[in-house]
């Protein structure tokens, strides 16, 4: 099809037109090939999956993902379980882990195309602009990361949601457990890339600290956030995540993600630029700035990752079903 356009484009009817006819009875051929495929076994395996006599039932302990889970020892049987069903549901979800991968995709250019970015080695004006420019679109990318998958996850328990208030596991151990394992990943996610970009940026090793600290703080707060307030507002009528984002509260959660980031990384950007480039303040006052920032960064992130969780877990006990 590519090469159609490229030669109908420069009034090469000929060649546009083979290459179209070419995609065009290729296609026809995959439609008649599905039409087969289709009329000989999607009938019968449809009729197989509706009678009982042929499910087949898997013991639990069966599969790499079973295995692991529950091979950990400090994980209660209940929230493994419910660990390995929400892992299922999610790589079963097409529209989930479709854009999962495409948010790689954006960090992976982010990343290689910062190998092309100028010599900047020898001007701490820059490489001070660079970091916390980096430090942000990073911070940025994961809001929208947790807002987009994270938020949704009690929404998307569904409308049986009452059904888990009668399993061994509380309310307060659903939001727990699904704090630690979305945590896991956005930890893992945005460490790396705070290294490999500080690596490639050939920071120094202050900036390097303050960049995967306040990445770390933001995981924190950012999954608390999104967990919390999608427990305070859920939509259980809504199996479309998406839509469970563009309400209120997913508005909300953005929001204050964006609001909150801005504001720890604005916390470290001023002290460093008033004593690395204007030369401000003197070296003392710097340091105690730097305690201030990271003090009020960790109440800031308690405010925005622990409060949501804590009125989520009273909203669903308190919740008519």
């Amino acid at each position: 099809m590519a090469k159609s356009l490229i030669n109908l484009s420069i009034n090469n009817f000929t060649d546009g037109l083979f290459y179209f006819l070419a995609f065009t009875t290729t296609t026809l051929l995959f439609l008649q090939v599905n039409w087969f495929m289709a009329g000989e076994i999607f009938y019968s395996g449809w009729l197989s999956s509706r009678s009982g006599k042929n499910k087949k039932y898997n013991p639990p302990d069966r599969g790499l993902l079973n295995r692991a889970v529950r091979s950990l020892p400090f994980v209660p049987g209940p929230t493994a379980a419910m660990i390995t069903k929400d892992i299922k549901i999610f790589f079963r979800d097409f529209g989930q882990w479709s854009q999962f991968l495409i948010y790689f995709a954006i960090l992976a250019i982010y990343i290689f195309n910062l190998r092309n970015m100028p010599q900047i080695a020898d001007n701490i004006y820059w490489k001070m602009i660079v970091t916390f420019l980096n430090l942000s679109a990073t911070a940025l990318v994961l809001a929208g990361f947790t807002v987009r998958f994270i938020f949704p996850l009690i929404s998307l328990e569904g409308s049986k949601f009452w059904i888990l208030g009668l399993a061994p596991i509380t309310f307060r151990g659903l939001i727990i457990q699904k704090f630690i394992i979305n945590f896991a990943g956005v930890f893992l996610v945005s460490e790396f890339l705070m290294v490999a970009t500080n690596i490639i940026l050939k920071t120094g090793a202050s900036l390097m600290c303050i960049s995967c600290g306040l990445a770390a703080m933001a995981s924190v707060g950012l999954v608390g956030l999104s967990i919390g307030l999608g427990s305070v507002y859920p939509n259980f009528k809504e199996d479309n995540s998406a839509k469970i984002v563009s309400g209120f509260g997913g508005t909300l959660n953005f929001i204050i993600a964006l609001l909150y980031v801005s504001f720890i990384i604005i916390l470290f950007a001023v002290p460093y630029f008033s004593f690395e480039i204007h030369g401000a303040i003197s070296g003392h006052t710097f340091h105690l700035f730097l305690i201030f920032s990271w003090t009020v960064s960790l109440i800031a992130t308690v405010a925005v990752g622990i409060l949501p969780m804590i009125l989520g877990y009273r909203n669903l006990e308190n919740m008519d079903f």
